[in-house]
């Protein structure tokens, strides 16, 4: 008869997943599918109060998106 195998001790509980790992992102590629959103273009405020400021920062985001604005 053989012995059962040994068992292979698991690391203590208290360790496990709390190792540190860098987790450094690659600089966004504007060649893919997903496209980073542009700096803000003005205010939260200034944009609801104007029309025309809404209109400009809307135009501006869909240029940078490559995007269409119907």
């Amino acid at each position: 008869m053989s012995a059962p195998p040994a068992a292979v001790a698991a690391p203590p509980t208290a360790a496990k997943g709390k190792e540190k790992v860098d987790v450094s992102m690659p600089p966004p590629a504007a060649s893919g599918r997903f496209v980073t959103y542009p700096a803000r273009a003005a205010e939260h405020a200034d944009v609801v109060a104007d029309a025309a400021l809404f209109r400009a920062a809307l135009e501006k985001m869909h240029a940078h998106m490559g995007t269409r604005l119907k």
